[in-house]
């Protein structure tokens, strides 16, 4: 019964960001089905597919990705790569249904899969060169997210187009395969092309493959919630040159190979944490260096890209809603049963299809009982531990504080920022917490309604 809502803001369930004077931003991506459309993934082994997105080319020259998910067995996807075409944007060399790009403008403008499979294309940041690579540039001089330093021009993989919290954990294979060159560095010479970046926690990448000067490294991070890493050295390859990677998590072994180059380290054994990560694949020219004339840059182009996956994804956590009871005068107590200690949530619907958080709360011990005094009519309940950040709580005091509690995914850093127009976000807030959750005030100034947002980092 545990579920995840489009979008919750101060209690009602709407797909955008509608704030109000001194309402509180609560943004929850929605939990979509995690099988896809296509043809059955055959195995030889006999497993089940799960997914399988390793799509057939619409056209000639179009380079197939692979995306397997499976319950049992082990399977694999070969796709052959055609003649890169020279004619075609990005989406027609390359299967990009599962990739979301962020573009290095002022707004860090986010491009969504659906637009690059259709052939999105921008003359600047993102763009088939004459050899038919998939360019990336990235001046230093470009626009950052909120809660970047350095600007990208960069793939993010979705397994699910539609839902971010849908990720792969470290057990199974999850394989990212790349051709490509580096073909202009910034003054600082480091740009990253290519990822694995963890979703829960804090957030922290697990390893970044980086072009510095002429070499080719890769920064594994020693544990999930530091920022310290050991840097592993693939040699001299020079400016303009072939780079071949391949980047792997096995079961907790992650192996990285350049140019035949490879290295290894078993993170679980590292630090156990990392087995209760989600992980997803980065790509493309994410520039470090944020300082210079709009001419210097980092340009990174793409030959090869591909992924695929054999073994598991990451379920929601399993929470059970038990021992419901209710009384003549219409109070309803239920029992909700977690997976221990962690910020949970409930919500409760009238029609199935409109659901409005009842309760967001911390529980030392992962379970807690639930109190409704619901009037007439029937009521439905979901409830669910935290994936994402919440503000929660909104209330005003006597002499104009504002406060409210946000509540986390875990122990990690956050961050809460505020606007006057949904558009500028100004810092607020920078915190860690060993829970996950805190209480934030503030005076409220003359400035008209106020938003606010948090996340972790």
């Amino acid at each position: 019964m545990a579920g995840r809502p489009d979008a919750v803001i101060s209690g009602k369930t709407t797909n955008g960001v509608i704030c109000g004077a001194k309402n509180v931003q609560l943004l929850i991506p929605s939990l979509k089905s995690i099988f896809g459309a296509g043809a059955p993934l055959k195995c030889a082994s006999g497993g089940n597919a799960l997914k399988h997105t390793c799509r057939r080319p619409r056209e000639r020259g179009r380079l197939a990705g692979c995306l397997v998910l499976v319950a049992s067995g082990i399977c694999h996807c070969v796709c052959a790569a055609q003649p890169l075409d020279a004619q075609l944007p990005p989406g027609g060399n390359f299967d990009l249904s599962h990739w979301k790009l962020t573009m290095p403008d002022a707004n860090a403008t986010e491009v969504p899969a659906e637009e690059l499979d259709a052939g999105f294309t921008n003359a600047v940041f993102f763009y088939t060169s004459s050899d038919g690579a998939m360019t990336f540039w990235t001046p230093v001089t470009g626009g950052t997210s909120s809660e970047g330093v350095y600007p990208r021009s960069e793939l993010r993989e979705l397994l699910d187009p539609d839902n971010e919290n849908q990720n792969w954990s470290g057990y199974g294979t999850n394989v990212l395969t790349a051709q490509c060159r580096v073909t202009r560095i910034p003054s600082s010479k480091m740009v990253i092309i290519g990822q694995i970046h963890t979703f829960t926690g804090n957030a922290l990448p697990l390893v970044k493959l980086q072009f510095n000067t002429e070499w080719v490294e890769a920064l594994v991070k020693n544990r999930p919630n530091a920022p310290a890493e050991t840097a592993y050295l693939f040699g001299n390859i020079g400016l303009s040159n072939l780079i071949s990677y391949q980047i792997r998590l096995e079961d907790g072994l992650l192996s990285i190979n350049v140019n035949g180059s490879n290295r290894t380290v078993n993170v679980f054994q590292a630090d156990p944490a990392w087995a209760n990560q989600a992980f997803f694949f980065k790509a493309g020219c994410y520039c470090q260096d944020n300082s210079g004339p709009s001419a210097e840059g980092a340009r990174v182009a793409f030959y090869q890209l591909s992924v695929e996956h054999v073994g598991r994804f990451v379920p929601d956590p399993v929470v059970v809603l038990t021992n419901l009871t209710s009384t003549i005068g219409g109070q309803v107590r239920f029992t909700v049963l977690g997976e221990g200690p962690g910020n949970y949530f409930v919500q409760s619907s009238t029609n199935l299809r409109e659901w409005r958080y009842f309760l967001v709360t911390n529980s030392l011990e992962g379970q807690f009982t639930v109190v409704d005094p619901v009037g007439p009519g029937q009521r439905f309940y979901r409830g669910g531990r935290l994936g994402e950040t919440i503000l929660w709580d909104e209330s005003t005091d006597g002499s104009g504080n504002f406060g409210f509690t946000l509540f986390g995914p875990g122990p990690g850093n956050y961050f809460i920022q505020s606007s006057t127009d949904l558009v500028q976000w100004t810092h607020r807030l920078f915190t860690n917490s060993s829970t996950g959750f805190f209480e934030f005030k503030e005076t409220m100034s003359a400035d008209g309604a106020k938003f606010y947002r948090g996340g972790s980092f």
